[in-house]
């Protein structure tokens, strides 16, 4: 009971976290209109982000793999802007991103990277928690 709350916890902390921080990119950048967009996008990959890590917290012991977790998540959160990019560079005609898109994109990627790092620092510090409190054999 004490993991799934754990899980809970960092979901919503890495949520509300990233989403004060998109929030403030958009103010900064003056991209309020595309704002509920890159919250659902933000929104989908925590899901996505919290999965790989409870995978790696369920696949093994000691914070190696939630490391490695954490590791593949960014990757994760690299390629969905990577693609996102690519997406938005094949609709027009294959034309470099214009500033206005460069400032979504990091609108996008600073969140997204936020939300990893507070679920792996959560989850790892689960781990390291519990293995203090296991008694020695």
């Amino acid at each position: 009971m004490r993991a799934f709350a754990t899980f809970a916890v960092a979901w919503f902390l890495s949520m509300v976290i990233a989403q004060i921080v998109a929030q403030q990119l958009a103010i900064y950048f003056g991209t309020r209109d595309e704002l509920i967009l890159v919250m659902f996008i933000i929104g989908a990959f925590a899901v996505v982000s919290l999965s790989v890590l409870t995978m790696a917290f369920i696949g093994g012991i000691g914070v190696r793999p939630i490391d490695i977790g954490g590791g593949i998540a960014a990757m994760l959160a690299v390629l969905l802007v990577c693609g996102i990019t690519l997406y938005g560079m094949a609709r027009n005609g294959w034309n470099l991103p214009t500033r206005y898109d460069m400032q979504i994109i990091v609108e996008i990627i600073c969140p997204s990277l936020l939300v990893v790092f507070v679920q792996w620092w959560f989850l790892r510090r689960y781990r390291l928690r519990n293995a203090e409190q296991e008694p020695l054999p």
